[in-house]
């Protein structure tokens, strides 16, 4: 009977966060719905899941599908947050990425500013839980500038860097996604904001 009784205690020692499945989380509206029932508001527009970050038995980071009006033609972003860290506050721009494929100028369609693939998992053989971006973008000076961008969760919090295409190879992205280690976000052609 003790050895009952130090179990189910444990049980309800639990934090809520342990509970949370994220495969079973639903979207309705701009709701996360979590498979205990409760639900987590975000401020964004047209919103998907596309997966998410595990957080060492935490409430893991969402990467979110999304934009920050509901008739604007802003192109979608994508977001990585944690339920836990709050509201989800869309001028801090640590938590927010672009959406891989070619975004045109709107003054200019045919001009790209940026093109990017994304991907999601075992990106790098040393990056086992990670977004990674392999991308190009137009600078002041008129080139496109090719650079990788890596969203991953240290220690509880997510961090990001921009890092030089030596870095890392697209190569061995593709060859772990072969293997099935990670899978890419889908890119789309879109217009620019500005």
């Amino acid at each position: 009977m003790k050895l009952l009784l130090i179990i189910f205690t444990t049980l309800i020692v639990l934090p809520l966060s342990a509970q949370i499945n994220p495969d079973s989380t639903k979207v309705r509206g701009k709701k996360l719905v979590f498979s205990d029932g409760s639900s987590f508001e975000t401020p964004l527009s047209h919103l998907k899941i596309l997966g998410y970050l595990p957080n060492n038995g935490k409430t893991p980071f969402y990467i979110l599908e999304g934009r920050d009006c509901s008739v604007c033609d802003a192109p979608d972003e994508i977001f990585i947050h944690n339920p836990e860290d709050g509201e989800l506050h869309l001028e801090i721009v640590s938590n927010r990425f672009p959406f891989p494929g070619i975004e045109y100028s709107r003054r200019d369609s045919n001009m790209v500013i940026y093109e990017g693939r994304a991907f999601l998992g075992m990106v790098l053989l040393n990056k086992t839980n990670a977004m990674i971006w392999y991308q190009k973008v137009k600078m002041p000076d008129g080139k496109m500038y090719d650079n990788i961008l890596i969203a991953e969760i240290i220690n509880g919090k997510l961090r990001s860097t921009i890092q030089s295409p030596e870095t890392a190879k697209i190569s061995e992205t593709l060859k772990l996604l072969d293997l099935g280690k990670c899978r890419e976000i889908e890119g789309k052609p879109y217009l620019t904001e500005r």
